[in-house]
């Protein structure tokens, strides 16, 4: 089968290795692919199959990358009730790409990155988009854990932020007006 370039990042990509990481998840034949112009790390590739159309995601940038992304996924799909590609599935074996992977379901939709895309938009539609893209914002912000905290991809877990002194809140409080560029939280 015929090998394509797929990107800078991933390389050279087989019909036979596209094949072997559906069959890893029992997602179909695969019926073609193509690169993904757009992202800022070109980790992607569409994948179509029998079963529907996917996202590959390949060669993590970090070894926490793609379960720290999987929890995020998870979290938003069961709590926000938003759209999101769920399910995540992350092989970790490298026998495929020499690398690990990921497949989710691709999202429909446009691509927004892509200016030719942008420059056919009306007012009416790109409002539409911004209505739609604040309502699910809200939806995520209304997203609750049960503690403050960090997703720990070493433990699977997430970490509660323990404030258990006025110490420990004056650092949060300086934490986040230092990541927000703001002094109101003083």
């Amino acid at each position: 089968m015929a090998s394509r370039v797929v990107s800078k990042h991933l390389g050279l990509l087989s019909d036979a290795q596209l094949q072997a990481a559906l069959d890893r998840f029992h997602l179909g034949r695969f019926l073609g692919a193509e690169s993904v112009p757009f992202g800022t790390f070109r980790q992607n590739v569409f994948v179509s199959s029998t079963e529907g159309d996917y996202v590959l995601r390949g060669k993590p940038l970090f070894w926490w990358q793609f379960p720290t992304e999987q929890f995020y996924a998870r979290f938003l799909h069961e709590r926000a009730h938003i759209p999101v590609p769920w399910p995540y599935l992350i092989d970790p074996t490298t026998d495929i790409f020499g690398w690990s992977y990921v497949l989710m379901p691709r999202m429909p939709g446009l691509q927004l990155a892509d200016p030719q895309v942008r420059e056919q938009l009306q007012p009416t539609e790109r409002q539409a988009i911004a209505r739609t893209l604040g309502e699910h914002l809200a939806h995520m912000q209304q997203a609750k854990w049960p503690s403050a905290g960090r997703y720990q991809a070493t433990t699977g877990k997430n970490s509660i932020l323990a404030l258990s002194s006025t110490r420990g809140l004056s650092t949060c409080k300086l934490w986040a007006v230092r990541s927000c560029g703001s002094s109101s939280l003083k």
